[in-house]
């Protein structure tokens, strides 16, 4: 299980400087969203060293501000993450809930969307 976790926690580091490197093209921004979505929800210990994944994905979500694919994967890493109260509150000191509101306020016709971000609020 601690091979998985180093596994896990190195995907999750690799997907966030992904994003940053590639912040401006959509489909590589929701693929990177996407592994740590997945991969944070494998393990409550997982989430809990995820930090740093909560910045580039709320500035994923801001930059993509009108793209589905990418606030659908971003919320839903947001959900996984923001479990751990630590991962939460750093959410929230970076702006989060403004940027998971305006997410539910653009896409509230996508269910899949809205509940994700409900989830992560």
């Amino acid at each position: 299980d601690n091979k998985a976790r180093v596994v896990a926690a190195f995907g999750i580091s690799q997907s966030c400087e992904t994003m940053q490197d590639f912040e401006i093209v959509e489909e590589v921004v929701e693929a990177a969203a996407a592994l740590v979505r997945n991969l944070s929800a494998e393990d409550g210990e997982i989430r809990m060293m995820c930090e740093e994944a909560v910045p580039p994905i709320l500035k994923a979500m801001r930059t993509h501000r009108k793209a589905p694919a990418v606030h659908k994967q971003g919320n839903a890493a947001l959900c996984n993450l923001c479990i751990d109260v630590g991962n939460k509150s750093l959410a929230l000191d970076l702006d989060g809930k403004a940027i998971i509101l305006r997410s539910i306020d653009m896409f509230h016709r996508n269910p899949e969307i809205a509940s994700f971000a409900l989830a992560a609020l």
